[in-house]
């Protein structure tokens, strides 16, 4: 978008016929260095939010298999208990 801007702005100024004749020039290559550098500063924070979602998602696994155990319990302990009823 930055550079879309610069390229745009080079060309209405190039146009017009501007006061200084390197200022689109200077606009889009300070809008391509302006890309470049959200391009490196969004690098490391992508990867800390796959990160955080890797261990966000281990998480929920985790907790998904505890109620799933939990479950099996209850569901053990009512048979237990069933069969010891029908027992005695």
């Amino acid at each position: 978008m930055v550079m879309m801007i610069g390229i745009g702005s080079s060309i209405i100024c190039a146009r017009k016929n501007c006061f200084f004749r390197f200022s689109p020039l200077l606009l889009f290559f300070f809008s391509l260095l302006l890309l470049l550098c959200s391009i490196n500063s969004s690098g490391p924070h992508l990867g800390n939010t796959a990160t955080a979602t890797l261990r966000n998602e281990k998480i929920k696994n985790k907790t998904y298999k505890k109620k799933k155990t939990k479950k099996k319990n209850k569901e053990l302990s009512l048979w237990y208990h069933f069969s010891l009823s029908l027992s005695f």
